[in-house]
């Protein structure tokens, strides 16, 4: 094994395994993210944590609305190209749904056209980021939203 895939090996260990926050003690946003790439959806769930917030992650879109329902996420980041279900139809689902109508909804996706965006808008996203995703555009999505439930 190469020395850059023995460190980046070790690092996803490291940050795998970083402790969430309980919400309440840093004023974190539950977040669930969907994606089926499971090294980029752990690597972000890390990343959020150790910014305090509370994260979950599923692969595919029907784990998403299952585990929606279960969490009630103040923000759900979502691929849009998932097998089976994509994350078009997921948004439509959580917003068609009580419990998930309010939560941020933002597309996490490699279709960046302007009519990405549109179809992204059109089914219920709230945002769209193109990957790779900025931790910093994310976290503040994410500090706007708390602020807005203050």
């Amino acid at each position: 094994m190469s020395s850059i895939l023995k460190c980046s090996s070790t690092w996803l260990k490291m940050i795998s395994s970083a402790e969430p926050v309980a919400k309440g003690t840093s004023g974190g946003c539950r977040v669930l993210l969907v994606d089926d790439n499971a090294d980029s959806a752990q690597t972000m769930a890390a990343l959020l944590r150790m910014e305090g917030h509370v994260t979950e992650v599923v692969y595919d879109g029907e784990s998403a609305l299952q585990r929606a329902q279960a969490m009630a996420p103040d923000a759900v980041l979502v691929d849009i190209g998932l097998p089976g279900m994509n994350g078009f139809q997921v948004a439509r689902e959580l917003r068609a749904r009580p419990q998930t109508r309010a939560a941020l909804l933002i597309a996490v996706t490699g279709y960046g056209q302007p009519t990405d965006r549109q179809r992204a808008m059109e089914a219920g996203f709230d945002h769209h980021l193109v990957k790779p995703v900025d931790l910093d555009a994310v976290h503040g999505l994410l500090v706007t939203r708390q602020k807005r439930e203050v």
